[in-house]
């Protein structure tokens, strides 16, 4: 199907129910002739979206809640970014017709988490949760989200720590009804040796992180790190319109000779 396609359809759906005329319509709504609507919208009678008297069917009617959900999403993320709404409106179609499922999914997620910077910045309030209450705000899924690890505890740290190279970016943020977790993948670090001048390479061997005063030791399985949110404290930055989540950790590595455990701030970005 093409964007065209789907203005035609859209525009068919949208006009006022007469058992006649909708196509007519929709022709001078392009100013196109009625059979260059018509061929166009033989390929959705092809797929069982629209039936020979073009009326929706009722797989058509969950097609098109599904399409107008998703563009409005996509919409939305492309508005926020500062497009104007009706430029925004034509490219998310234009995007949905082109790009990959893959794309099109984490244009959605990005739909989903602006609205969920934009509630808290719109009712003026300072969030501050667990990672247990994201499902509150923002809908079940995985989301690739970027995160960082600052050397210390500080709140406002200056220096990225080593333990930054030890993980792919950026992260899976999997949002559940009740649970939440980021799940990085692990992978070798490089560094020069102060000493020999060498490079020596190592990986994440230990990560611990506080919960509840209590420190409990990350799940690591086929590679991957598994943290739960219930650990991780959100807050809303105005100024950045962004969410940001903090979580102390303990790490340990075998980059070279093993380094005793150190402590690290994660910081998520939403």
């Amino acid at each position: 199907m093409t964007a065209t396609q789907m203005k035609y359809l859209l525009a068919l759906t949208a006009a006022p129910k007469k058992e006649k005329g909708s196509v007519s319509e929709v022709a001078r709504r392009f100013d196109v002739n009625r059979s260059t609507v018509n061929r166009a919208l033989n390929g959705f009678i092809e797929e069982g979206v629209l039936d020979e008297k073009l009326v929706l069917t009722t797989y058509g009617k969950a097609f098109l809640t599904q399409f107008k959900h998703r563009h409005q999403k996509i919409v939305y993320w492309l508005s926020k970014n500062g497009i104007l709404e009706e430029t925004a409106k034509e490219d998310a179609l234009q995007l949905m017709m082109t790009c990959s499922e893959e794309t099109i999914r984490l244009l959605e997620q990005g739909g989903d988490l602006c609205k969920a910077c934009n509630y808290f910045g719109e009712n003026g309030r300072k969030l501050l949760l667990t990672g247990n209450n994201l499902s509150q705000y923002i809908p079940r899924g995985d989301y690739r989200v970027p995160f960082a690890f600052y050397k210390g505890t500080k709140r406002e740290p200056r220096y990225v720590s080593m333990a930054n190279e030890a993980f792919c970016h950026p992260g899976i943020l999997t949002v559940g009804n009740q649970t939440a977790f980021l799940r990085m993948k692990c992978r070798r670090m490089e560094r020069k040796s102060m000493k020999s001048h060498t490079v020596i390479s190592g990986e994440m061997k230990t990560m611990k992180y506080e919960c509840e005063n209590q420190i409990k030791f990350a799940d690591v399985k086929d590679g991957y790190v598994n943290l739960p949110l219930e650990a991780m404290q959100f807050s809303y930055l105005q100024e950045e319109d962004i969410l940001q989540g903090e979580m102390k950790l303990f790490l340990s590595s075998s980059v070279g000779e093993t380094h005793p455990e150190c402590t690290a701030l994660l910081k998520l970005y939403l």
